[in-house]
This record gives C-alpha cells, structure tokens and sequence, in this order.
C-alpha cells in the first residue's frame, strides 16, 4: 500500500482553525474541493479550497455533526462549476481544559468511531483537534486521515 499525498495550502489549514475556534465549544464542519489524482502508484490529493455548506452550524454540536446529504451534493456541484472535485471533508474535535484534562492529555487528532461510522467513502477526512489550554486560550492543528472503507463483522458460534 501506498501512501496518499495531501498538499493543503498553509492558508486553508489556518482558515479552518479560526473557524472551528469561532464556534468553540462546538463542532465545526466544512467538505474539501480540489483535484484528486494518480502519479504511478501515488494517489496525490490536492485542496485548493474549503466549502462551509449553508446552515451547517444549526447541525454541529458539542461531539456531533449531523451531515446532510444535500451539503455533499452542493459541494460536489460547487466543486464541478471551478473545475474541481469533493476530495474529503474536515470537522473540529473541540476539548474544554477540564475534559482534557480529565483524562490526564490533550487528546489526539484521530477519527473517533462515530466518524469511521458516519462516513465511509473514498475521500480524505481531516480532524482539526481544538483544545483549551489551562489559561483558556485555544490551540488547534489539523491531521489528514486517508478514506475509510465499511467493515462488516460476522460472528460465528463454535
């Protein structure tokens, strides 16, 4: 297996961080427009903008995103009008001080098992992990996870 090349310009990373900071505590979502192609054995996927769907903010919640089926429609005809493409999507995993700390660590920037659960598709997904700090400052960074594929459990009884 090869590796999946990500190139997201710097600007599109901190764009979404203030974003998702703007709404703190709550979730933050936006669906990923760029080019999605091969190089030899390479998949190279490249963002060249974000798309914040219309009234996504009334459907993200503190540990929840409830995605609608239209802002994956919208974004893909977006997408297709500037010649692009849906490559992904990106949500925030926003952590209180007291949460994280809770748990003795900031907490990674992984998918959690509702997200591998919510979307299983051939595109990229981004984490954007935002935590405050002891002093309520927020931090925030952002990790590209590569597409998921559904996995069906069948259990067998000796």
């Amino acid at each position: 297996m090869t590796a999946i090349v990500v190139r997201c310009p710097r600007r599109l990373i901190e764009q979404f961080k203030r974003a998702a900071k703007a709404v703190f505590p709550l979730e933050k979502y936006a669906l990923l427009v760029g080019t999605d192609r091969r190089s030899g054995p390479r998949r190279i996927i490249t963002v060249t903008q974000l798309y914040f769907p219309e009234g996504a903010d009334e459907c993200c919640r503190t540990g929840l995103v409830k995605v609608q089926g239209e802002w994956i429609t919208a974004a893909a005809d977006h997408a297709r009008e500037s010649g692009s493409e849906l490559v992904g999507d990106i949500h925030s995993h926003p952590w209180t001080y007291r949460e994280w700390s809770a748990i003795d660590g900031v907490p990674g920037r992984q998918r959690s098992e509702s997200d591998h659960d919510a979307v299983a598709w051939d595109k990229i997904a981004g984490i954007c992990r935002v935590y405050e700090t002891s002093t309520g400052r927020l931090r925030a960074s952002v990790r590209f996870w590569p597409p998921t594929v559904p996995v069906e459990t069948i259990l067998k009884r000796k």
